[in-house]
């Protein structure tokens, strides 16, 4: 293998990778990893649960009407196949989604 490439957990990877930083465009994706369309949100730890939990009331304020009804009714997270992720709107936003115009954005 290339001294210019890593293996991790079987993946080849560029080194490069180490040692930058990741930042999305959002006047490109306006948000997309948080609409994708999807019956669930994001994967979400019990840690993090417990966190959001905690800073709700100061979340909820930001989330457009549907997505606070939503959380009311039923919560922010759900446990599906093991696995426990955010709620989505509609099969497509996660459940802490606000607009700013086209502009997808995180609440938390």
């Amino acid at each position: 293998m290339s001294p210019d490439f890593i293996q991790i957990d079987g993946i080849v990877v560029n080194t490069e990778v180490v040692d930058s930083y990741f930042t999305c465009d959002l006047g490109k994706c306006k948000g997309a990893c948080c609409t994708m369309e999807s019956p669930y949100g994001a994967p979400i730890s019990k840690e993090e649960i417990e966190a959001i939990t905690k800073e709700l009331p100061a979340i909820v304020p930001y989330l457009p009407k549907v997505h606070s009804k939503e959380i009311e009714k039923k919560g922010f997270w759900v446990k599906q196949q093991n696995e426990l992720m955010t709620r989505s709107i509609n099969n497509r936003a996660c459940v802490f989604v606000f607009y700013e115009g086209e502009i997808a954005k995180c609440a938390i």
